[in-house]
């Protein structure tokens, strides 16, 4: 559990911390997981293009 919420809230907890009136994009949890999956993907696979 600890892991998830350093990989998932983590990311969205600086950010609102860094930048707390900014507004926090719909698509955010959608970019964080999508960079996540390219960063553990395997060299040379579709999700590191």
């Amino acid at each position: 559990m600890e892991l998830i919420d350093d990989l998932f809230v983590g990311p969205m907890l600086v950010r609102t911390v860094h930048r707390p009136d900014a507004p926090l994009p719909d698509d955010l949890a959608d970019r964080i997981i999508a960079a996540l999956v390219q960063g553990l993907a395997p060299a040379g696979s579709p999700a590191r293009a």
